[in-house]
């Protein structure tokens, strides 16, 4: 009896659902580019013919590259330590800024040269995601929160 009415409340689920209106989305291919298919990309930017590549992986996998988009070629790279896990990526003014997945650390590089500027910390959970909106960096740690953090 049991089994018959659960059945019955799943049947009635799907058909219900069934009507439902489904926004079917287009798209294009307007470009490929090469890339490093050994590459772990946890975070990645792209801004004029540079794409910017934060790369998560142990014994020296995590870091970032700065690649010519339409060649491949890596321009300049930047490798952690190997016992960092290298996350998210966001470019903010003349920077690129990185988390870690397990040290509850960011970097702050300078976009050009990838030269370390400074190391800032946070108490979240794990760094995951990173992006902007223009004003606030924004993190994700994997769960179904987002940080809203200011520029200093």
């Amino acid at each position: 009896m049991t089994q018959n009415f659960i059945f019955s409340v799943f049947f009635f689920c799907l058909l219900s659902f069934s009507n439902a209106e489904i926004t079917h989305y287009k798209y294009r291919i307007v470009g490929e580019y090469h890339h490093d298919t050994y590459a772990s990309t946890q975070g990645l930017a792209v801004e004029g013919n540079i794409l910017y590549e934060g790369t998560g992986g142990w014994n020296g996998a995590s870091g970032i590259k700065r690649v010519d988009l339409h060649t491949g070629r890596v321009l300049k790279r930047t490798i952690m330590s190997s016992w960092t896990l290298g996350a998210g990526i966001t470019i903010w003014q003349d920077k690129i800024i990185q988390l870690t997945q397990n040290k509850n650390e960011g970097y702050v590089y300078n976009k050009v040269t990838l030269d370390l500027l400074q190391t800032f910390y946070f108490t979240n959970n794990q760094g995951w995601g990173l992006t902007n909106n223009g004003q606030f960096l924004i993190m994700s740690d994997g769960t179904d929160k987002l940080y809203f953090w200011d520029n200093n």
